[in-house]
């Protein structure tokens, strides 16, 4: 039931959600519906993968229609029916249908916190409409701020418990808080976009891969950095540069990483702890001087981890790490052809061997 008295108080506390859509390029929508990869009511965290029937869509939907009439009025000095609001919305759900089609996969992210209404000042309530306003100078950007990690490991954690997918896009946001009467506040901001794919099944361990990454994530908080730079790739898929560029970054960064924490035990593999193509691989880098070397550091800490396939993986990798190289150094490159795709999955692979690692007793 609505409160009788819809007005907020300065000191009221409002539980604010951000709500994140984003378009995954590389999966099909799921045909069952929306699959719940991971939720943490005590942190106020719940993550999806859905197609375009998820109940959040509605908030995005509504925020973008108020946007729009909110823009068509000052621009144009077009007045709206405001009795009509459900058909704008509903026109607007229309129209993103036919934007991202309905064969796609969205990965749709939420983030809860509470605070005091004193921090968005006043707000707009009418009983003539079945929502709230607010638009406060600087929350957004706080907000976004004070999420940015869960989104980042949200995207990184997705695309290495499934390696078929390479890139997001942003398909729309909102900020909602709970109204006193009952009704969505609404904190006014949205983003839309589109962009085709070739799509293929979620993989069947996927969403339990995800949900263990996020359950481990106080054991992974040491690679934030390799975490951001991979979704800084995601973000950036449609520039192949820069994409593989975050790719290679997060790998040497992750990479780095391990061997610093695993200084021991990689100093005390034996021959046989290696295959044989490896072990010469290693020995060559040594007599060279080049212990300090990416591939050196791979080499070791993939041979530790039982990385599958190493002997075939080492000489792929040393190419792309050439393709970095030559970037780096201005040499000729083919942008179309940079291995972002392999860069990713490996440091996907790396770090399921990692959380596979820490759970196996000491």
């Amino acid at each position: 039931m609505p409160n009788a008295s819809p007005t907020v108080q300065p000191t009221d506390i409002l539980k604010f959600r951000y709500i994140v859509a984003y378009q995954v390029d590389g999966l099909q929508s799921p045909p069952t519906g929306p699959i719940l990869l991971y939720s943490n009511e005590a942190e106020g965290k719940k993550i999806s993968l859905t197609g375009l029937s998820h109940e959040n869509w509605n908030h995005i939907d509504t925020v973008l229609t108020i946007a729009n009439i909110t823009l068509t009025s000052l621009l144009q000095g077009k007045t709206w029916d405001l009795n009509e609001f459900a058909s704008f919305v509903s026109s607007t759900t229309e129209d993103r249908v036919r934007r991202f089609g309905s064969a796609g996969a969205f990965l749709m992210v939420e983030a809860s916190h509470e605070e005091e209404a004193a921090r968005i000042g006043e707000t707009g309530y009418s009983d003539q409409r079945d929502y709230c306003l607010a638009l406060p100078n600087g929350f957004r950007d706080e907000v976004e701020t004070r999420h940015k990690t869960f989104l980042e490991r949200s995207q990184s954690f997705l695309s290495f418990a499934m390696p078929s997918v390479c890139g997001f896009l942003p398909a729309g946001s909102c900020i909602v808080a709970n109204h006193p009467s009952g009704k969505p506040l609404y904190v006014m901001t949205f983003s839309m976009n589109a962009r085709p794919s070739i799509l293929k099944p979620i993989p069947a361990d996927g969403p339990e891969l995800f949900a263990t990454l996020f359950q481990h994530s106080v054991e992974l908080e040491y690679f934030q950095t390799a975490f951001r730079l991979t979704a800084g790739s995601a973000l950036n898929s449609r520039d192949d540069l820069r994409a593989f560029l975050f790719a290679s970054i997060a790998l040497e960064v992750f990479v780095s990483k391990l061997s610093s924490q695993f200084a021991k035990q990689l100093d005390g593999l034996k021959e046989k702890d290696h295959s044989t193509k490896i072990h010469a691989h290693l020995n060559r880098l040594r007599k060279d001087g080049k212990e300090h070397v990416l591939s050196y550091k791979f080499a070791r800490v993939s041979s530790y981890l039982a990385l599958d396939n190493l002997d075939e993986i080492i000489d792929e990798f040393d190419r792309s790490n050439k393709c970095r190289n030559d970037i780096v150094h201005g040499g000729d490159f083919d942008e179309a052809r940079l291995p972002t795709t392999k860069v990713r999955e490996w440091l996907g692979e790396l770090v399921r061997l990692y959380i596979t690692h820490q759970d196996q007793p000491a």
